[in-house]
């Protein structure tokens, strides 16, 4: 058995930001993130690779998660401008200073012509609808996990993005994290042997999300992390828990 407790804490955009964001060229490639070399396979099948080039994020959303990602966008050479968007005017204000350098929108809508790419970090009731519409604009998507809050809608976003040529990324921060790496090492080492069974634990829970259960918020780590480990993806999954409401227990299908 292989228990791992991770600090998410910190993790951001610059942990999963490592391919950049420019003009689409469509081959599978390696991606650097962080300085690691690290065969990747997106959510979209394959990996898109981007050559060099200045580029527009907008970021929707300007909560705890997307102040981060607004942060560090600022900092990265080849995003030429950053836009925030959010309904909230409390929000942008926070944003909308001159010395900010930043663009500020009410929606995404308003948005869409000033922009080349778009990070969601929004409530996950609004990633599936949100994804769709960057995407059906020709917008590449990098989108906070859970990555929608139902299957059918994943499965849709991930069609749109391979019929449009599009980058679809999910923001699995723990695949480019350290610790992570290290154990994957440690396992395809041999010095443990033959892995049977893996269990995780949730150490820090984090922001607590008031639109979705524990198993949409936090379980998509546990299953990135594993997957990454064991270089692999389930042959079927089966996900269940008990509720104080009374809930039945679910089976969550998997993209077929």
């Amino acid at each position: 058995m292989i228990r791992a407790g991770i600090n998410r804490r910190g993790a951001e955009t610059r942990n999963h930001a490592g391919a950049g964001v420019g003009r689409a060229v469509a081959r599978p490639i390696v991606v650097e993130a962080q300085g690691a070399a690290a065969n990747r396979t997106s959510i979209a099948v394959t990996w898109t690779k981007f050559e060099e080039a200045e580029v527009r994020v907008g970021v929707v959303g300007c909560g705890y998660w997307g102040a981060k990602h607004v942060r560090v966008l600022q900092q990265i050479p080849a995003v030429s401008r950053v836009a925030v968007i959010d309904p909230r005017p409390d929000r942008l204000a926070e944003f909308a200073e001159p010395a900010n350098g930043l663009q500020a929108f009410g929606d995404l809508g308003s948005a869409i012509p000033h922009v080349d790419a778009v990070v969601i970090a929004a409530p996950p009731r609004e990633h599936g609808p949100l994804a769709m519409r960057a995407l059906a604009a020709g917008k590449h998507v990098l989108v906070e996990k859970p990555m929608t809050t139902s299957a059918a809608s994943a499965c849709r976003l991930i069609e749109e993005a391979a019929h449009r040529g599009l980058t679809l990324m999910v923001g699995h921060t723990f695949e480019y994290n350290a610790a992570v790496w290290k154990l994957r090492e440690v396992i395809e080492s041999g010095e443990l042997g033959r892995i049977c069974y893996i269990d995780t634990a949730r150490l820090n829970l984090g922001i607590y999300q008031a639109d979705v259960n524990v198993l949409w918020d936090l379980a998509p780590h546990d299953v990135s992390i594993i997957n990454y480990l064991l270089r692999t993806t389930p042959s079927s999954v089966h996900a269940w828990a008990p509720s104080t409401r009374g809930s039945p227990r679910r089976t969550w299908p998997t993209c077929g």
